[in-house]
């Protein structure tokens, strides 16, 4: 994925850009900066903006569940990074850990 949230040091969290590799902000919080680069991740790939086909929206949400070191969420939207489909979890009822997380799920119907 083009874009991801780090620690930059005493509290903050910044937003990277893969793709031009240079930070977008540095002063977000850490749940500020993974939701603002999961929404990117799914707008943006590496070389620019995704085309519609290579994303698709799952409306309602669908309720999932996750591994033991995330927190459960919805799936949101389904995006396409080098001919493999990744689906977006997010945790919509948990605002401390209301992040964005992207995982690889195999072949989209």
């Amino acid at each position: 994925m083009r874009f991801y949230a780090s620690h930059v040091g005493s509290g903050l969290w910044g937003l990277y850009d893969g793709g031009v590799m240079s930070w977008l902000a540095t002063d977000l919080s850490e749940n500020e900066a993974k939701q603002q680069a999961a929404d990117r991740n799914v707008i943006f790939d590496q070389w620019g903006q995704r085309q519609e086909n290579e994303r698709r929206p799952v409306d309602p949400p669908v309720e999932v569940e996750s591994a033991t070191w995330t927190a459960a969420g919805e799936l949101d939207y389904w995006v396409r990074e080098k001919q493999e489909w990744w689906a977006e979890q997010a945790d919509r009822t948990v605002i401390t850990c209301g992040s964005k997380l992207l995982t690889f799920v195999g072949p989209v119907p």
